[in-house]
């Protein structure tokens, strides 16, 4: 059955799914904790606006990892299906690479739909986190070198 869902619906699609997140109402957003335990994940999320979900990844890259994925974000883009990727710059903060996907929900969806749909693009996203991880291009809280190397960042040719 196609239901038109709320933030509160979402909230219990994910208690279904047995996923750890946090509901906050004041945002109209769901912080996806069990996602911010991956390696390269700073923050994840679904937010509500209007009729459209949004599901985005946020990760931190290095300052030095910026020339080599600008030149790769439009191979990422087309290696990806549901996932849209840009980076984000912002004074005094860290960049990041956004991954996000939006859906239109004003005809309704089911929780298979919702199911699926979160679980691919979960799956693409972490698929070029993984690879970005590889070649030294995030940052993360075990980082322990500042050395990058861009050789093995073919995966996208």
């Amino acid at each position: 059955m196609l239901i038109i869902p709320d933030i509160t619906i979402i909230s219990t699609w994910l208690k279904n799914l047995n996923a750890i997140f946090h509901l906050s109402t004041e945002r109209n957003t769901i912080e996806l904790i069990y996602l911010q335990k991956v390696n390269g994940i700073a923050n994840a999320d679904i937010s509500l606006i209007d009729d459209i979900m949004t599901i985005s990844i946020y990760s931190p890259v290095k300052q030095i990892a910026l020339p080599a994925l600008f030149t790769e974000i439009s191979q990422i883009n087309s290696a990806t299906f549901l996932a849209k990727v840009y980076l984000e710059l912002r004074d005094n903060e860290n960049a990041r690479i956004v991954f996000s996907y939006s859906i239109s929900i004003s005809e309704g969806i089911t929780f298979n739909q919702f199911s699926l749909c979160l679980s691919r693009f979960e799956e693409e996203a972490l698929q070029v986190i993984t690879e970005l991880d590889s070649c030294d291009l995030l940052l993360n809280s075990l980082e322990t070198s500042a050395h990058l190397t861009f050789n093995n960042l073919n995966t996208y040719h």
